[in-house]
Protein backbone atom coordinates (compact mmCIF):
# COMPACT_ATOMS: atom_id res chain seq x y z
CA UNK A 1 0.00 0.00 0.00
CA UNK A 2 1.09 3.73 -0.80
CA UNK A 3 0.81 4.84 2.56
CA UNK A 4 -0.75 3.30 5.96
CA UNK A 5 -3.33 5.25 8.14
CA UNK A 6 -3.50 5.55 11.55
CA UNK A 7 -5.89 7.39 14.22
CA UNK A 8 -4.26 9.44 16.36
CA UNK A 9 -6.07 11.91 18.84
CA UNK A 10 -9.20 11.49 16.31
CA UNK A 11 -7.35 12.75 13.23
CA UNK A 12 -6.64 10.76 10.53
CA UNK A 13 -2.60 10.64 10.07
CA UNK A 14 -0.79 9.03 7.13
CA UNK A 15 2.41 7.38 7.17
CA UNK A 16 4.55 6.37 4.26
CA UNK A 17 7.38 4.13 4.50
CA UNK A 18 11.01 5.31 3.56
CA UNK A 19 10.41 2.12 0.14
CA UNK A 20 6.91 3.80 -0.63
CA UNK A 21 8.44 6.88 -0.31
CA UNK A 22 11.20 6.05 -3.20
CA UNK A 23 8.80 4.77 -5.18
CA UNK A 24 7.16 7.83 -5.25
CA UNK A 25 9.74 9.84 -5.99
CA UNK A 26 10.97 7.42 -8.96
CA UNK A 27 7.19 7.44 -10.11
CA UNK A 28 7.55 11.63 -10.47
CA UNK A 29 11.07 11.32 -12.33
CA UNK A 30 9.43 9.21 -14.25
CA UNK A 31 7.04 10.66 -15.02
CA UNK A 32 8.35 14.17 -15.79
CA UNK A 33 10.99 12.45 -17.89
CA UNK A 34 7.80 11.02 -20.05
CA UNK A 35 6.56 14.52 -20.11
CA UNK A 36 10.05 16.10 -21.39
CA UNK A 37 10.67 13.34 -23.43
CA UNK A 38 7.21 13.84 -25.34
CA UNK A 39 7.84 17.37 -25.99
CA UNK A 40 11.16 16.66 -27.67
CA UNK A 41 8.80 14.24 -29.89
CA UNK A 42 6.15 17.05 -30.58
CA UNK A 43 8.95 19.99 -31.51
CA UNK A 44 10.58 17.18 -33.61
CA UNK A 45 7.30 16.69 -35.33
CA UNK A 46 6.41 20.16 -35.68
CA UNK A 47 10.13 20.70 -37.43
CA UNK A 48 9.66 17.95 -39.71
CA UNK A 49 12.38 15.13 -38.36
CA UNK A 50 10.09 12.36 -37.38
CA UNK A 51 7.06 10.81 -38.13
CA UNK A 52 4.31 9.80 -36.02
CA UNK A 53 5.27 7.46 -33.60
CA UNK A 54 4.19 5.74 -30.34
CA UNK A 55 5.57 5.74 -27.14
CA UNK A 56 7.02 2.56 -25.94
CA UNK A 57 7.06 0.58 -22.49
CA UNK A 58 8.11 -2.82 -24.18
CA UNK A 59 9.60 -4.22 -20.44
CA UNK A 60 12.87 -4.92 -22.74
CA UNK A 61 15.80 -3.57 -21.72
CA UNK A 62 15.95 -1.32 -24.80
CA UNK A 63 15.97 2.19 -24.07
CA UNK A 64 14.34 3.27 -26.45
CA UNK A 65 10.79 5.69 -25.42
CA UNK A 66 8.98 5.85 -29.31
CA UNK A 67 8.40 3.84 -32.20
CA UNK A 68 8.16 5.58 -35.39
CA UNK A 69 5.17 3.98 -37.09
CA UNK A 70 5.49 4.03 -40.31
CA UNK A 71 9.31 2.83 -40.10
CA UNK A 72 9.21 0.60 -37.56
CA UNK A 73 12.31 2.34 -36.09
CA UNK A 74 12.51 2.49 -32.19
CA UNK A 75 13.92 6.47 -31.72
CA UNK A 76 16.28 6.70 -28.51
CA UNK A 77 15.54 10.71 -26.85
CA UNK A 78 17.98 12.44 -25.63
CA UNK A 79 18.26 16.21 -24.29
CA UNK A 80 21.82 17.62 -23.40
CA UNK A 81 22.04 19.82 -20.39
CA UNK A 82 25.45 20.55 -18.73
CA UNK A 83 25.62 20.78 -14.91
CA UNK A 84 28.83 21.25 -13.26
CA UNK A 85 28.69 17.38 -12.65
CA UNK A 86 27.67 16.40 -15.73
CA UNK A 87 29.26 18.76 -18.19
CA UNK A 88 28.76 18.94 -21.46
CA UNK A 89 31.99 16.70 -22.87
CA UNK A 90 30.97 14.17 -20.86
CA UNK A 91 27.66 13.64 -21.93
CA UNK A 92 28.34 13.87 -25.58
CA UNK A 93 30.56 11.01 -24.80
CA UNK A 94 27.88 8.72 -22.84
CA UNK A 95 25.16 9.68 -25.85
CA UNK A 96 28.06 9.00 -28.43
CA UNK A 97 28.77 5.49 -26.96
CA UNK A 98 25.11 4.80 -26.39
CA UNK A 99 24.71 4.82 -30.29
CA UNK A 100 27.91 2.66 -30.38
CA UNK A 101 26.34 0.24 -28.11
CA UNK A 102 22.55 -0.02 -29.65
CA UNK A 103 21.64 -1.77 -32.81
CA UNK A 104 21.13 -0.03 -36.54
CA UNK A 105 17.36 0.01 -35.48
CA UNK A 106 17.46 3.09 -32.82
CA UNK A 107 17.49 6.06 -33.96
CA UNK A 108 18.61 9.33 -31.74
CA UNK A 109 16.75 12.38 -31.17
CA UNK A 110 18.81 14.89 -29.65
CA UNK A 111 16.78 17.65 -28.04
CA UNK A 112 19.10 20.51 -28.38
CA UNK A 113 16.84 23.26 -26.37
CA UNK A 114 18.85 23.31 -23.13
CA UNK A 115 21.98 24.78 -25.12
CA UNK A 116 22.93 27.99 -25.72
CA UNK A 117 23.61 28.75 -29.35
CA UNK A 118 27.93 28.37 -28.95
CA UNK A 119 26.95 24.82 -26.57
CA UNK A 120 24.68 23.58 -29.77
CA UNK A 121 27.72 23.76 -32.32
CA UNK A 122 30.19 22.25 -29.81
CA UNK A 123 28.08 19.58 -28.60
CA UNK A 124 27.55 18.33 -32.21
CA UNK A 125 31.40 18.66 -33.51
CA UNK A 126 32.24 16.56 -30.14
CA UNK A 127 30.03 13.83 -31.07
CA UNK A 128 31.71 14.01 -34.59
CA UNK A 129 34.77 13.94 -33.20
CA UNK A 130 34.10 11.00 -30.88
CA UNK A 131 33.15 9.13 -33.97
CA UNK A 132 29.64 9.05 -33.56
CA UNK A 133 27.30 7.47 -36.25
CA UNK A 134 25.45 10.90 -37.17
CA UNK A 135 23.62 8.96 -39.84
CA UNK A 136 21.34 7.61 -36.69
CA UNK A 137 21.35 11.03 -35.20
CA UNK A 138 18.22 13.26 -35.28
CA UNK A 139 18.45 17.05 -33.82
CA UNK A 140 15.43 19.27 -32.71
CA UNK A 141 15.92 22.10 -31.46
CA UNK A 142 18.54 23.34 -32.99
Amino acid sequence: AIGSAMVAHGAMVLGTSAVETGQQVQSLISSAKKESEMKSYEDARRQGKIGEAIHMDDGTVSDADLMEIATKQRIDIKKPAPTLLNPLKRQAKNISDNIRRTTSETRFLIDLVNLSPDEKITFIQQLKELGTDMSRVVFCNE
